[in-house]
């Protein structure tokens, strides 16, 4: 196999970059209360912590683990990291996005779970690839999904992070109760020309 066009050798300068954004995250997040419950790098998701059922120790560890997870990913000479989005909750690494066979798919997940701090990795890549007009309408599907989400009562969408591969939703974050959860995956399935919803939300009472 070969290294990624672009990417070999510039695994320190990216390492810094998101480290560096991982911190300054958890610096605003104890001086404000306020912050990103993940350093998304295509993650489509919105989030306040001040709603968050994770303390917020606990979205500093997964912010931080979340840089960590994509750092590693991009040394990797293996991985095609830019196609793979990481998002992190509870320690729980969920891996989205596609890999162009099973060989990089599994490594992408060992590469994740050999980060200190992990404690479970969720491999939902894709096989293959997706051209254009793919990405476009997945983008159209995570926006129509967002929005849905958004003006559903009884429903705190901004803890929910939507990701969209091949018209597959992905639902990621934490969430009160599982009936919030149930709420959100048929929110989400009634939206027209999504093929199916995977739900990964975590149920976390406020800790």
């Amino acid at each position: 196999m070969t290294a990624i066009p672009g990417l070999q050798g510039a695994g320190r300068p990216v390492r810094a970059v998101l480290l560096a954004a991982a911190f300054l995250a958890g610096v605003a997040m104890w001086s404000t209360g306020c912050a990103p419950a993940a350093v998304g790098a295509g993650a489509s998701g919105t989030y306040k912590a001040g709603t968050d059922e994770r303390t917020v120790g606990r979205q500093m560890d997964d912010s931080l683990l979340s840089a960590q997870v994509k750092s590693a990913l991009i040394d990797d000479r293996y991985v095609e990291a830019r196609h793979v989005d990481v998002d992190v909750y509870q320690g729980i690494v969920f891996l989205t996005g596609t890999a162009p066979d099973e060989e990089h798919r599994r490594r992408a997940a060992e590469v994740a779970d050999a980060v200190v701090g992990v404690r479970k990795v969720v491999n939902d890549l894709h096989l293959g690839s997706l051209d254009l007009s793919h990405g476009v309408h997945d983008a159209s599907l995570t926006a129509q999904v967002k929005a849905q989400l958004v003006g559903t009562e009884g429903l705190r969408s901004w803890n929910i992070d939507v990701d969209t591969v091949d018209a597959i939703v992905y639902l990621k974050g934490v969430v009160p109760s599982q009936k919030e959860a149930d709420l959100a995956k048929a929110v989400a399935s009634a939206v027209a020309g999504v093929r199916a919803v995977t739900s990964r939300l975590l149920v976390v009472a406020g800790e």
